[in-house]
């Protein structure tokens, strides 16, 4: 009878402790612990591509995926081929393009675009252009947008989308309800017909309506940057 009962008792107990294993370990996980496990599988090796994010996915730097190239796209100053672009989860605020204009803006900025991937190497002529003043990241949206960083991202990832970038955003993201903010958005892709506010204009998107304009590089419109991965 004794060693019936502590057979029982044995039982109970297995019981019990597989339970127990069952709400702590296979239980499902929250959309965040979805994030951080993408994050940490992408991040390790150097971002491998057997981990996959649809639009609207948390990316491997902290922001929101808006787009996906099966194909695939190369950015400025980097051989790796990149299959998405990520946006920062929040503005970065009302910033001017750069802190005035000058003459010779045609020049300045030769060789800047307005493709998928030209965000990165736009950023990097616009911070290397002569400017009337010192950038900082209170007059500059490509200055702000390379000086950004996250926990698993460091500067210099990051940068001011291009024309094409920033309409995927308003049209994956803002369309869809994942940002709100009905404002100019800069881009990093210039217009260098004209010479309007004394030196130049750069293009912008109306996030109410989605078209593009170009505005004067003194003033404050929203940024918001871009990683690609």
């Amino acid at each position: 009878m004794k060693g019936i009962l502590t057979l029982k008792k044995s039982a109970v107990i297995a019981v019990v402790c597989l339970a127990a294993l069952c709400v702590s370990g296979c239980s499902k996980p929250t959309p965040e612990q979805v994030a951080e496990r993408k994050q940490k599988k992408a991040l390790k090796g150097g971002e491998a591509m057997n981990v996959s994010y649809k639009v609207g996915d948390t990316g491997p730097g902290g922001g929101i995926v808006f787009y996906y190239s099966e194909v695939g796209f190369s950015v400025h100053g980097s051989d790796v081929l990149c299959h998405y672009l990520e946006c920062s989860p929040t503005e970065l605020g009302y910033i001017p393009w750069c802190p005035g204009a000058f003459t010779g803006w045609q020049n300045k900025f030769k060789g800047i675009g307005r493709g998928i991937g030209a965000g990165k190497g736009n950023t990097d002529i616009i911070l290397r252009a002569d400017h009337v003043a010192p950038l900082t990241l209170a007059n500059c949206a490509a200055k702000a947008c390379a000086e950004y960083s996250t926990k698993t991202t460091k500067t210099g990832e990051w940068y001011l989308p291009s024309n094409n970038e920033l309409l995927l955003i308003y049209r994956n993201l803002k369309l869809s309800g994942k940002i709100v903010t009905n404002s100019y958005y800069w881009s990093s892709s210039v217009e260098t017909f004209y010479t309007n506010i004394g030196g130049g204009q750069a293009y912008a998107c109306n996030f109410n309506n989605g078209n593009i304009d170009f505005d004067g590089c003194l003033f404050n419109n929203v940024v918001r940057d871009v990683r690609a991965f």
